[in-house]
């Protein structure tokens, strides 16, 4: 069964917000487009990646699903690898997380950020809560749509 996993556009990190968009491009030109794994490396083919991105309580989703991992070895070269891909991103080097391939072929494209949190109850009461890192959705039967299942 698939996954969904989410991941913040942090509005504080150029770097990434400029990632995003270089992904956002390349999958518009090319049908598909490069980004890097969890940390655990748990994210499988077929699994959904959702970014969330947008102005404070304007958020929303941009879901892609994976179609392909990669190795290490085709991570982008302006990525970061032996040191926190960001500022503020922990301590650790990024250099074992293997590219993944996305794509945005399927039949969820967007989806509003403050009606899943209200669907699946993430964040409880806290009006601003976003997940840290890249999360896997653990309360898939509160999703407020399907997601498609074709590993």
């Amino acid at each position: 069964m698939s996954e969904l996993w989410l991941v913040r556009v942090s509005p504080q990190q150029q770097q990434v917000i400029d990632d995003f968009d270089r992904l956002n491009k390349t999958i518009e030109t090319r049908g598909q487009g490069l980004w890097d794994q969890d940390y655990k490396n748990e994210i499988k083919e077929g699994d959904y990646l959702a970014f969330i991105h947008g102005d404070k309580n304007k958020e929303q989703m941009y879901i892609y699903k994976v179609d392909k991992i990669c190795t290490t070895d085709e991570r982008l070269e302006q990525w970061a690898s032996s040191r926190p891909y960001t500022r503020g991103n922990g301590i650790n080097a990024v250099n074992h997380r293997h590219a993944i391939v996305l794509v945005k072929n399927h039949s969820i494209e967007t989806y509003d950020w403050r009606d899943f949190r209200r669907s699946t109850g993430l964040g409880k009461a806290c009006k601003s809560w976003m997940p840290r890192g890249t999360s896997k959705v653990l309360n898939k039967e509160k999703l407020p749509f399907i997601l498609p299942s074709n590993r």
